[in-house]
């Protein structure tokens, strides 16, 4: 199965996640979207047509206009290169993505393992001498996100505002 887009959702609400996001994804135009549980508890792996950038923007609107709609997907994450985990893949694939990156901009490496023994200070080691820019921990202008479950990992270089949280979002509208 192809991967774009990683879910969390509460432990034990896996299947009520899938069918939610499998849902959602119709809702939103895809005809065929693949949505099948990980391995993991509280993770749900996913497969749109739809960019999965545009789909973190489209689950915005859906809860600034219809916020009852989501009740068990807790996190959206796009995943643009799905790779077999390993250091060398990952750093290669951050060499691809963060050419999006100027040389003006900060930037923050976020890694999420799960079931690995990869180590998070090898590869932060790794990919940061891919880059002379300035690091900011609070308020990077991109995330360059890796999310490691078992023997595969997701890459993405992204913007702060390009994961969606069903909780931030509902917090976010309330006010």
């Amino acid at each position: 199965m192809n991967v774009n887009l990683i879910i969390s959702t509460f432990r034990h609400g896996e299947e009520d996640a899938r069918e939610e996001l499998d849902e959602t994804l119709r809702d939103f135009g895809d005809p065929h979207p693949e949505c099948v549980l990980s391995e993991i508890s509280g993770i749900v792996f996913a497969y749109s047509t739809i960019d999965p950038f545009e789909v973190i923007i489209r689950f915005r609107e859906l809860v600034k206009d219809e916020p009852w709609k989501v009740h068990y997907i807790l996190r959206v994450l796009p995943i643009e290169i799905v790779l077999p985990t390993g250091i060398e893949n990952i750093v290669n694939a951050s060499s691809d993505l963060g050419k999006k990156i100027q040389a003006y901009e900060s930037f923050r490496i976020t890694i999420e393992k799960r079931h690995t023994s990869v180590s998070s200070s090898d590869i932060i080691a790794q990919v940061a001498s891919l880059f002379t820019n300035k690091v900011s921990l609070d308020r990077p202008d991109w995330i360059i996100l890796i999310e490691i479950i078992g023997s595969i990992t997701g890459v993405s270089v992204l913007r702060p505002n390009q994961v969606f949280s069903s909780i931030i979002e509902k917090r976010r509208n309330a006010i």
